[in-house]
């Protein structure tokens, strides 16, 4: 008897062995990022092969009712998704068309709205930077250091200074 060979199968246009297939079966994994496939908003997808004008009057009713929203973490989950709609689009001129037309109409909000959709973006940007994704990394790396100082103070006997430079070294490695 010889030795099995493992069966390939088309799997999404790409080929794939048992094994492979067995072991992203085992472990819940994909070998890809889940593809974003829900349909773009409606009301930007009406728009599409409109003028201008219309897309201008869209986004400033847009604005105007999230402005409206009384609540500051509510606007905020409001808005951040609209403005990430866009990049749904496969269409890469419409989405510059629709961009433009967006910038355009807020540009032309009352001051009252442009000020309550600014702040209301300023504090999205904060959870971002506070809670999210930008800070995690600089996290990572702060905690490396720390824990490399505290190995060198406890298990080396080190004044706590040259742990710290030791845990700045490990920074570096890890940086290059």
């Amino acid at each position: 008897m010889g030795i099995r060979q493992p069966v390939e199968r088309d799997v999404g246009g790409r080929r794939i062995s048992e094994i492979e297939r067995d072991v992203h079966a085992a472990r819940g994994t994909t070998n890809m990022a889940k593809k974003d496939d829900r349909p773009v908003d409606a009301g930007l997808a009406a728009l599409r092969g409109q003028d201008e004008a219309k897309a201008i009057e869209f986004w400033k009713h847009r604005f105007g009712l999230i402005s409206a929203i009384p609540v500051d973490t509510a606007r905020v989950g409001a808005l951040t998704p609209q403005l990430r709609e866009l990049v749904r689009m496969e269409d890469r001129e419409e989405r510059k068309r629709l961009t433009t037309a967006r910038i355009k109409a807020f540009v032309q909000l009352p001051a009252d709205q442009r000020e309550r959709i600014m702040k209301t973006r300023q504090a999205a940007y904060d959870v971002d930077r506070f809670a999210g994704q930008l800070s995690l990394g600089h996290l990572g790396t702060f905690a490396l250091g720390a824990y490399a100082t505290a190995i060198c103070a406890r298990s080396f006997c080190w004044n706590p200074w040259l742990g710290g430079l030791a845990g700045l070294g490990v920074n570096l490695l890890i940086a290059i």
